[in-house]
Formats: C-alpha cells, sequence, structure tokens
C-alpha cells in the first residue's frame, strides 16, 4: 500500500451521527465475496455512509473512533480489536458484483479500502481509485439501514439481509428470489470444507441468519428448499416488505370497513406513528407467531382494526398455549372471521378439545385458511411422496378440460401461483374427504 499524498482532499468527519442511518450501497459493494468479519462489515458500512456525505472532491476521508464507536455500538473496552477490524479492510481483497448485477461498468477483485491510517483518535481511510467514483455514485443500489446491522449476531445475517433488500428493491412489496446453493455458498464466503452436509449449513447458517432477519429487519422471509433428486440444489427466499404505510388498496379497504360498520373501525388517520409501528408488530405476530402467510397477513390487516386483530390474537394464543389445536394458522384465520373476542371462540375450541373432527370449525375457515392447511401438511411429506402426489394432479389437469388452473399450467407452468392454488385446494378437498371417510368408518364400526 503507497503513502497517499497530503495534497489530496480530505473531508472532515463533521456530520451528525444522527444523520448516518441510512446507506446507500452500490448493488456491487453488496453482492461480494463475504470475507470479512462481522465486526469489520459493520465497520465498513459505517466508513461508507460517513464518505458519500462529503464533499464530492474528497479523497481521503476520516471519521472519529468516537463516532465510529457509536455506530456500530462498540461498547467493549478492547479498542485494540477494533483498531485491528478496522485495519483488516485495507489488507482484505474481495471479489465484487459476483452475481453481475452491474453490467455497466468494470469491477472485480479490490480491497474494500486501499489505505487506512489511524492517528489521533481519528480513522483516515481512502478506496481503491478505480471504484471509489462508482461507490460514490452508485448507478444500481440498495438502501440499507444501518440500526439493523446492530441488531445481528454474524456476518451471515448481514451478508443475506443486504443481498435480500438489494433483490427486493425499493419498489416492490414482496419477492421470490431464487438462490443456487453454490451461489448462496459464495455469497457467504463458505470454504468448500464448511458445512458440506445441507443439514448442518442450514442449522448453522441459514436458519439463523432468517431468524435475525425476521426478528430485527423491515422485511419477512420464508425458505422454500428446492432439490434435484435427493440433493437441495437451490434456495427460494420469500421477501415480504414490512411497509409502514397502508397502500392504496389497503385505505380502500379502510374505508369501506369504516362506512359499514362503525364497530370494526381501523385507527389509522388519528394514531399517527403509534399505530404505525403497532401494524408492523402485528404483522411480525401474525406472520411469525401464528404462522399466515404474508400475503395473507397483509390481508389481515387491510381488512381488521389493529384493535381487533390484537384482542383475537390474544384470545387464540390462550386456547393454542392448551396444545389441543392442531393448526394454528387456520384456526386464527377462523377466529378474525368469526371475532372470537368475549369467549364466542370457546364453542368451536370444546368441540376439538373432546376430540371431534375440525370440520365443525370448517365453516368459519375460508378458502386461504384450507390452502395453509394443505400447504403445512403438505411441506411436512417425503419429497418422494410430494412428487407422486403433483403427478396425480398434473394428470387431472390434463383429463379435467374445465379445472380453473388448466389453463394456467399449460401457458405458465406448475409454478404459476394459480395453479399452486389449485393444487393446495385439490390437496385440502382430499384432506377432508379421508377425514369423513374415516369418520363414517368409525361410525359404522360402533353400529
Amino acid at each position: 500500500m503507497t503513502e497517499q499524498s497530503e495534497s489530496f482532499s480530505i473531508g472532515k468527519s463533521v456530520i451528525d451521527g444522527r444523520e448516518v442511518r441510512t446507506l446507500i450501497k452500490h448493488s456491487a459493494s453488496i453482492q461480494i465475496t463475504n470475507r470479512i468479519s462481522f465486526l469489520a462489515r459493520r465497520i465498513s458500512n459505517v466508513l461508507l455512509a460517513y464518505a458519500r456525505r462529503m464533499p464530492a472532491e474528497t479523497v481521503a476521508y476520516e471519521i472519529q473512533i468516537i463516532d465510529l464507536r457509536r455506530e456500530i455500538e462498540y461498547n467493549s473496552k478492547n479498542i485494540e480489536h477494533l483498531k485491528s477490524a478496522i485495519k483488516s479492510l485495507a489488507g482484505t481483497v474481495v471479489e465484487y458484483n459476483i452475481f453481475d448485477k452491474d453490467r455497466g461498468n468494470e469491477w472485480g477483485v479490490f480491497a474494500l479500502l486501499s489505505q487506512v491510517k489511524i492517528k489521533d483518535n481519528k480513522v483516515l481511510y481512502w478506496y481503491p481509485p478505480d471504484i471509489r467514483e462508482l461507490l460514490m455514485s452508485p448507478n444500481v443500489y440498495a438502501k440499507l439501514d444501518l440500526t439493523v446491522q446492530n441488531k445481528f449476531s454474524s456476518k451471515h445475517s448481514i451478508a443475506l439481509w443486504e443481498y435480500l433488500t438489494d433483490v427486493l428493491g425499493s419498489k416492490r412489496a414482496e419477492a421470490e428470489i431464487l438462490l443456487a446453493i453454490a451461489d448462496f455458498r459464495k455469497l457467504m464466503s463458505l470454504e468448500s470444507r464448511e458445512y458440506t452436509e445441507f443439514c448442518d449449513l442450514s442449522k448453522r447458517v441459514i436458519k439463523p441468519a432468517i431468524n435475525e432477519i425476521n426478528a430485527h429487519s423491515k422485511i419477512s422471509v420464508t425458505l422454500d428448499i428446492k432439490r434435484k433428486g435427493r440433493a437441495v440444489n437451490a434456495l427460494l427466499f420469500g421477501v415480504t416488505r414490512l411497509s409502514m404505510e397502508l397502500g392504496a388498496s389497503e385505505r380502500q379497504s379502510v374505508e369501506q370497513l369504516e362506512n359499514s360498520n362503525q364497530e370494526v373501525k381501523i385507527e389509522c388517520k388519528s394514531q399517527g406513528s403509534r399505530k404505525r409501528e403497532d401494524r408492523e408488530s402485528l404483522f411480525k405476530r401474525l406472520t411469525q407467531s401464528f404462522g399466515l402467510k404474508p400475503i395473507i397477513a397483509t390481508k389481515v390487516l387491510s381488512e381488521y382494526s389493529l384493535d381487533y386483530v390484537s384482542e383475537n390474537l390474544d384470545v387464540v394464543e390462550s386456547i393454542v398455549n392448551k396444545g389441543t389445536v392442531r393448526n394454528v394458522a387456520a384456526y386464527t384465520i377462523g377466529a378474525l372471521k368469526t371475532d372470537y373476542r368475549g369467549g364466542s371462540g370457546k364453542k368451536v375450541f370444546d368441540v376439538v378439545e373432546k376430540g371431534g373432527s375440525q370440520d365443525a370449525g370448517s365453516e368459519i375457515i375460508d378458502e386461504e385458511a384450507k390452502i395453509e392447511m394443505a400447504r403445512q401438511w403438505y411441506e411436512k411429506l417425503p419429497f418422494e411422496r410430494q412428487e407422486r402426489i403433483k403427478d396425480l394432479f398434473i394428470a387431472e389437469l390434463n383429463v379435467v378440460q374445465t379445472h380453473p388452473a388448466r389453463a394456467y399450467y399449460h401457458k405458465h407452468g406448475f409454478k404459476h401461483p394459480q395453479v399452486i392454488r389449485g393444487f393446495m385446494l385439490h390437496i385440502a378437498k382430499n384432506l377432508e374427504k379421508r377425514r369423513n371417510d374415516q369418520r363414517v368408518t368409525g361410525e359404522k364400526s360402533l353400529g
């Protein structure tokens, strides 16, 4: 590393630390080989955030160590460990743009910093000249909330969170993101000898990262494992933005509900930020504690008031804790459809508790609940049995010309949402038929 000329413009760190909360980060610097430590990646993000707020002509940047410590919430007294992590950024070479998202510029292999100096409780740092301008004025980028990264506990969580946020973009509310296992390992910078068995990779890297992202970030993540034969070959991430604002369709639903039912009034106009925070926490509660899919949770929150949802969830939670509800998601939807507040959920619960089938409560469970029940049942099956059931359904599509999903299947393939929906309803119908057959058999044996 060569010494930088003292004639270079140095940007002074006079920024109010409270302003450095959102980082505009180039996609190519998100999609990198993750060779640095958990602490170093957080430092790197803060340094870039400070650099981007300095004058455009700046070449050498600086930040006070006390400001850096505050931004990354570094409370340890081991300053030497912090300095070592800072210096490692100049000695660690990474590959940028590994998935070729930025096709308009030349990237390659560079150090994260070309040089760094620590002097008089300040950090002076420089970026490689070939990529400095790209980092300061990105053409493709993601907006990252730097307060989130401090809540994670591993570099894998940060790397996956940045990547999913980047691919989701700023305009989409949800997306399905397919990532081959080989690409996921590259993004995490895992050595060939690390976590060679998928069960270890899932337990040590994938699930902890997803759990932390769901707990601390503004996106909700689900995972679907894709196989080729018996081997896992790809990961399908379902990503949903946890919006703090109501969309146009949601506002319309609110107005309709307010006009038709004054008792179930959605309080979204007068309560401001407090209600928005409640909405976000309820979304996480619905998806993480009660097992609803993000799209269903969003629909629930657009159709019912926050207090109505919260109070019904409290009732459902008390019933679920007794251990007799088999399908929490379906039961929750049933509660919301009929309003279990004031003990109205007790009747259905008693039927289930006494050993009866869940058919007694089926009238209150709408189509979405049936789909959710079918999905949970199907996902627990061995891969070979899943494929047999899928083949039978496809055979039915080819024979029954009036099937609602037939045209979608032949035009778009099995993965089209309408085909998946039809598949789940097909499973739900057969499960219900099997339960009815079992009940009839039981009644005959009693007779």
